[in-house]
């Protein structure tokens, strides 16, 4: 553990403790059985990639940053005019995320 003094000298050489989000690996499925993929951006521009066995494929940023909540996903429906809503559940986790140092 760094006391204060060194602690303040870290920032005074001005060493930056900023990361930025590379890759989130995720596991779909249950706990007996499932499949594991990544999302990644390989670069310092704003494009994510599905890295997926041995396919890669561009996606959205959001949804790179969204897949790996869990939960129950929601699905809409119209039905004679009305709009039912079914939740299913989400097997889909994060279970990795990778930063790098900027």
């Amino acid at each position: 553990m760094m006391s204060q003094n060194q602690n303040h000298n870290v920032r005074k050489k001005g060493v930056r403790n900023l990361y930025h989000l590379h890759s989130i690996l995720i596991h779909r499925g249950t706990l007996g059985a499932g499949h594991y993929f990544a999302y990644i951006k390989p670069t310092t521009e704003d494009l994510w990639y599905e890295f997926n066995d041995s396919f890669v494929t561009p996606i959205c940023k959001s949804s790179a940053l969204s897949t790996g909540a869990g939960g129950f996903d929601s699905q809409f429906e119209l039905k004679d005019g009305v709009l039912y809503e079914k939740q299913k559940p989400n097997y889909t986790s994060a279970y990795m995320l990778v930063y790098i140092r900027d």
